[in-house]
């Protein structure tokens, strides 16, 4: 009932902060972009969300090597979305264009159930940085996250 209540009250912080969020211009695109990117792979649309993904993009996860390009980054995607419970989302707070180059930055939440049934629960911080290509799309060449939850002694 307690971890219920805090994922609850998380969700509600997180959408409530985020939604007084507004953006223009190009920064609109790019927002919706990453919104886009986030609502595919929410939906477990794997080829949808790849097509956001430039081909020679990096994505640098937590504890782990350097996902080079999307082979790497597709498997990665898709090991995250088979697990069992999982419930992973994102919201941009800032984005910001310069030409054909662009980032976005906000907060995420993630929830699934462990090994022993039991809800873990994580959210964090990212940054993503885009590049518009020469048919006007923004796609994904770089992408970090890291976690806000203290390290496991």
């Amino acid at each position: 009932m307690k971890i219920r209540r805090c994922v609850t009250l998380l969700a509600l912080s997180v959408s409530t902060f985020v939604c007084a969020q507004t953006f223009t211009g190009s920064a609109k695109s790019l927002a919706d972009a990453d919104a886009g990117w986030e609502a595919a792979i929410h939906a477990g649309k794997l080829d949808k969300a790849m097509e956001f993904v430039a081909p020679d993009a990096f994505v640098y996860e937590p504890n782990m090597p350097v996902l080079a390009g999307t082979d790497k980054i597709t498997a990665s995607f898709r090991e995250l979305i088979s697990i069992p419970g999982i419930d992973f989302s994102w919201k941009a707070l800032h984005a910001e264009v310069s030409g054909d180059m662009g980032f976005t930055d906000g907060e995420y939440a993630m929830s699934f159930k462990g090994p022993d049934g039991k809800p873990i629960l994580d959210k964090g911080k990212y940054v993503t940085v885009w590049h518009r290509d020469k048919a006007g799309k923004w796609r994904v060449v770089r992408d970090i996250f890291n976690s806000d939850l203290p390290t496991a002694k």
